[in-house]
């Protein structure tokens, strides 16, 4: 049974599963062939004492056969070891998320829900919803930063207008006014807004 080439990058449990189960199967395989040869050289073995002569010239093809077989299957172990270990290691990962789900700054009852990114020690950009940025603060773990609020989310966090948190960095109304001040003003005028400046 081969193993079907997958992504191990972006893999999900099932998929791992499939890894694990491929690599099993392949060792059973590998496992039930040196049974065979093992038997054949038993055989060979014992026709050898007895004299024939065919037998002892292919006790040297068996035992090299025996080898081979017997280092395909300590690499196969290898690989069935390092495939569980993943799949462990994802399935932790997975029961953990679930875990803390609640936990992650839930907003309560009433409470708008508010999108914010966050930035992981690994210099990826996740969302999460939060009550408000200082309870967002408080739950997350050491190396992660909030950078931005995201406002016009969906429910789910989708799409919406990221605004950069932070002294350093420019506003999103300082960027409109930079980029389409002039159509504002002229909006604004024809909505009966008077500017003072």
């Amino acid at each position: 049974m081969g193993i079907e080439a997958i992504d191990i990058t972006s893999c999900n449990i099932e998929d791992r599963r499939k890894i694990v189960a491929a690599y099993e199967a392949k060792l059973a395989g590998a496992k039930a062939q040196r049974d065979r040869i093992l038997i054949d050289v038993r055989k060979a073995s014992a026709a050898a004492d007895m004299g024939d002569q065919r037998a002892r010239f292919a006790q040297g093809g068996l035992n090299k056969e025996d080898a081979a077989a017997g280092r395909l299957i300590l690499s196969l172990e290898v690989q069935v070891a390092e495939a569980r270990k993943r799949l462990a290691m994802a399935e932790t990962q997975v029961a953990t998320v679930e875990a803390n789900r609640h936990v992650m700054a839930a907003p309560r009852d009433g409470e708008p829900v508010r999108w914010f990114e966050v930035r992981t020690p690994g210099d990826r950009v996740i969302r999460h919803r939060a009550a408000s940025l200082d309870a967002l603060q408080g739950a997350l773990l050491k190396g992660y930063v909030v950078t931005a609020e995201v406002f016009g989310a969906s429910p789910a966090g989708l799409g919406g207008v990221a605004a950069q948190i932070g002294s350093d960095v420019p506003s999103i109304m300082a960027g409109l006014l930079a980029a389409h001040g002039k159509d504002l003003q002229t909006w604004l005028a024809s909505h009966g807004v008077k500017s003072t400046a």
